[in-house]
């Protein structure tokens, strides 16, 4: 009698599955249409870390300037480095809750392209200011 074939289990699976994917886009030639892919995907990559990172190098200037002090007072203190990067993880946690489900209906390319351009444009507007007058009402 012969022995049964038992299925794999669903994590063994979708490993072999992840791993074919990978194997796929691995044989893909490289195109001009897959270069622009990994160059955008690149870009997207780089912005969302810079995002991330910036407040290591943004937070001891606003320190020196004054408008942030090193520790924060108490619990919810807003005049500290703390809750500056506090609030930079509070708003990425609020606005993928609130609007990752964009990027399911509208496809991600789509939200993904309107993100970057709504960053380019809030970039724009904010580097040539030289203050902030609402972080001076707060720090002061």
């Amino acid at each position: 009698m012969p022995d049964k074939v038992l299925p794999a289990s669903p994590a063994k699976s979708l490993a072999t599955t992840a791993g074919a994917i990978s194997a796929r886009l691995d044989r893909l030639p490289p195109t001009r249409s897959v270069w622009k892919l990994v160059i955008l995907l690149s870009l997207g990559f780089f912005f969302e870390l810079y995002d991330l990172l910036y407040t290591g190098y943004v937070a001891p200037g606003l320190v020196k300037s004054g408008i942030l002090t090193p520790t924060t007072p108490g619990l919810f203190g807003t005049s500290g480095v703390a809750s500056f990067i506090a609030a930079l993880f509070s708003g990425l946690f609020i606005g993928t809750i609130a609007c990752g489900f964009l990027a399911d209906r509208f496809g991600r390319r789509a939200i993904f392209a309107a993100a970057m351009l709504v960053v380019m444009l809030a970039i724009g507007l904010m580097g040539p200011r030289t203050r902030d007058v609402a972080l001076e009402k707060i720090s002061h």
